[in-house]
């Protein structure tokens, strides 16, 4: 029988244990700071210009000091600061992140290296800098090679469920020990988040009435409303927020989304003009004339409204798709059609992928341009063109290369001979469906490009043809070393006493401890 002075001291073993924990927490990053500060590291070791690598391994503690990697974390990296060097090594902030305006020199504590790393992550968030992606292996580990001598902020991407506390880290990182080290191993502090996002896509669909199939239609103007709900009758709303109206203007799909949904399952549906769930599968009638039913499918393209979210589940996913599907095309709806282009580039008799970049141009029958699109080298890609409300059984659109304003090319100065341009018909029982295949065969003749737009030689404009809480040997804040200057003035005794003190407590608390526990 359990009683009340058994769950008294339960309470108070496990206010102990955590306050034992906290502590050991903190001196031990007060060690390993201390000990970045400790020593002077020496200038010879550092050379100027070599490169270096990042070795992370991204990795969740426990309340007990078990690691356990995480697998297919999404890293973000920016480059924060460059290197200078005057007999000393200081690292100044890039033109890009000066706004955030941090003397690193001037940093003393670990406090000031986690605020730097979380202000830095918002303006490198806020700015148009790209970062270098990449996705934690099987065992947690995340590998940047070949990298410049500067500074680096490590966060986690915005969409993902686990959490990587921003971490800033050095390449070379300064070691009291082994001096200027360029392969710099670090452990980013990362969390499971308890909760995740649910994206919708609403798309819009018309039934083909001579092949039953489904053709994806284009809205001038429609607003939706979409719920999220508790049950799969659709009677209990996920709170108070639980609707979202989706706006799709000129287009055949338009999102909505949910965040910081705790795991759990859910339903979507879509909503009346009384915000009330309708039924699956049931007919809507719009006016006298026009109807449509609508279903919810997944990403596997199967019917279900139900979302789990989970530890897998990130807030970029398309979690549910809701499809109205129109038996008739009111006003203000249109079919669309869809044109394939393939683009194959030949040099010497071979396919292959060259500097250049290629346009092509979709014009109707008054040669009208409908869309320019950029191709995909010896690829495919696929232009919608939305037909207007008289469209006939066939419809015949011709394709040219062009620059990417829409302009035709000039072939005598372009660098390639074209091939393979002409008409597309659509027909409304193929769905509306095309396809054409343009080749560009290098002229022998060397053409001096004309730029990135339009492939070389166009006419008429184608011319233009370590770490705030993480851990390791490189995180700066976490359990590890700062970077220090060379030369930097400390007093080694005083800081190998600092050290040898904090030793001493926290061995005698873990023996303590231990006792207590026995007891």
């Amino acid at each position: 029988m359990i009683t009340e002075n058994n769950k008294e001291a339960d309470r108070g073993e496990t206010e102990e244990k955590e306050m034992w924990n906290k502590l050991l927490a903190f001196l031990g990053m007060f060690v390993m700071l201390t000990g970045c500060l400790a020593g002077t590291v020496q200038a010879g070791s550092y050379e100027a210009g070599k490169k270096g690598s990042l070795n992370l391994t991204v990795q969740q503690t426990d309340e007990d000091g078990k690691t356990t990697p995480l697998t297919g974390v999404k890293l973000e990296l920016y480059r924060v600061a460059d290197v200078s060097f005057d007999g000393n090594v200081h690292f100044v902030l890039t033109s890009s992140m000066s706004s955030a305006g941090y003397d690193f020199d001037s940093f003393k504590n670990a406090s000031e290296w986690y605020s730097a790393a979380e202000k830095l992550a918002e303006v490198a968030a806020a700015s148009s800098v790209k970062p270098v992606e990449a996705v934690s292996d099987e065992q947690g580990k995340v590998v940047y090679s070949d990298m410049e001598e500067g500074m680096y902020l490590v966060i986690g991407a915005a969409e993902s469920s686990v959490k990587v506390t921003p971490m800033l880290l050095t390449v070379p990182f300064a070691s009291t020990e082994e001096g200027w080290i360029y392969d710099v191993q670090a452990y980013p502090k990362a969390e499971k988040s308890n909760t995740a996002g649910i994206t919708v896509e609403k798309r819009l669909y018309r039934i083909n009435p001579n092949t039953f199939e489904l053709d994806e239609i284009t809205a001038d103007d429609a607003t939706y409303k979409v719920g999220l709900f508790l049950d799969k009758d659709g009677t209990i709303p996920y709170g108070d927020d639980y609707i979202r109206t989706i706006h799709i203007q000129n287009a055949q799909s338009g999102k909505a989304s949910y965040s910081n949904v705790l795991r759990g399952t859910y339903y979507v549906f879509e909503l009346d003009e009384n915000n009330k769930a309708i039924k699956l599968n049931d007919e809507v009638q719009i006016d006298k004339e026009n109807s449509f039913h609508y279903n919810v499918t997944n990403a596997a393209d199967k019917e279900d409204n139900s979302v789990v979210v989970d530890d897998n589940t990130v807030a970029t996913d398309i979690a549910a798709y809701v499809n109205n599907i129109f038996s008739t095309l009111p006003e203000g709806f249109f079919v669309n059609g869809k044109i394939e282009i393939t683009k194959n580039v030949v040099v010497d008799g071979v396919k292959k992928t060259v500097d250049d970049k290629f346009y092509a141009t979709v014009f109707d029958d008054s040669g009208k341009a409908v869309s320019t699109v950029e191709l995909k080298q010896n690829d495919k890609v696929t232009v919608t063109v939305p037909f207007s409300e008289d469209i006939k059984d066939t419809v015949t659109y011709a394709v040219k290369e062009t620059d990417k304003n829409g302009n035709v090319l000039d072939k005598d100065a372009f660098a390639y001979v074209v091939s393979g341009e002409g008409s597309v018909k659509l027909n409304e029982s193929d769905q509306y469906k095309g396809s054409i295949e343009i080749t560009n065969t290098k002229k022998d003749a060397t053409v001096t490009p004309g730029g990135s737009n339009g492939g070389s030689g166009t006419s008429n404009g184608g011319s233009d043809a370590s770490s705030h809480g993480g851990s390791g040997a490189s995180s700066h804040g976490g359990s590890a070393t700062s970077p220090v200057k060379t030369g930097d003035p400390m007093n080694p005794a005083f800081w190998g006493l600092v050290l040898l003190v904090s030793v001493i407590v926290i061995a005698g608390g873990v023996v303590a401890y231990k006792k207590r526990k026995q007891k």
